[in-house]
């Protein structure tokens, strides 16, 4: 089942599916970490407690905020600063 980022859902089918809201904790972005996920619109992300793509987007949405550049590690998943650096 293709799965949509907030922004790619709300610009595809003008509402958002929630698709990804959830997969990173409002704990773990307070303390600077997010999940990774592959949006079938921009290809593999970051994303927020809301589903927002965060970072490492092939479709270079506008990041919600400055400070996903200083997320980390979180279950193997990849640095996002350092991902963030490479946009």
């Amino acid at each position: 089942m293709a799965e949509f980022c907030k922004q790619c859902s709300i610009e595809n089918f003008g509402v958002d599916h929630k698709e990804f809201a959830g997969l990173t904790t409002p704990k773990d972005w307070a303390e600077g970490y997010a999940r990774t996920a592959l949006c079938e619109g921009c290809g593999p992300i970051f994303v927020d407690p809301e589903g927002n793509c965060c970072g490492g987007c092939l479709l270079k949405h506008p990041r919600r905020t400055n400070e996903m550049v200083e997320v980390g590690r979180i279950g193997g998943n990849v640095d996002a600063k350092q991902r963030a650096e490479s946009d």
